[in-house]
């Protein structure tokens, strides 16, 4: 994921650079380059079922269970009625040049009344 990140800044945007060669957040490429990867997940989906349309990919989206992009992602389900990419959230610390997993926080388990009536991710 990391070189996958500076490969993209590198071609596309040298200015997100910063002295050494760091990306200026790395936070926001992971998060940018796991929504790409659902997107293409999602067409590549509806491409395959012959519905390349808006119909079509929004049902390919709707169909994704317990998929995961990598990047040390939690898996990720999306169904008709709940389009929030799941309740797991994984929380890294960089250490040494490497990601290294501090937490697992269940969003749904830990906050049962916020994530039913607040955080409907639409």
């Amino acid at each position: 994921m990391v070189k996958m990140a500076h490969d993209f800044a590198k071609k596309y945007r040298p200015d997100d650079y910063a002295p050494g060669g760091k990306i200026k957040d790395i936070g926001l490429y992971s998060e940018g380059l796991t929504y790409a990867l659902i997107l293409h997940e999602a067409l590549s989906r509806a491409d395959k079922a012959g519905k390349l349309n808006g119909p079509g990919v929004k049902e390919a989206f709707e169909t994704i269970r317990e998929w995961t992009p990598g990047l040390g992602r939690a898996p990720i389900t999306i169904t008709a009625s709940d389009h929030r990419p799941g309740s797991l959230v994984r929380i890294y610390m960089i250490q040494d040049r490497k990601f290294n997993l501090v937490e697992e926080v269940d969003l749904k388990k830990r906050w049962p009344e916020k994530w039913e009536k607040e955080w409907l991710g639409w």
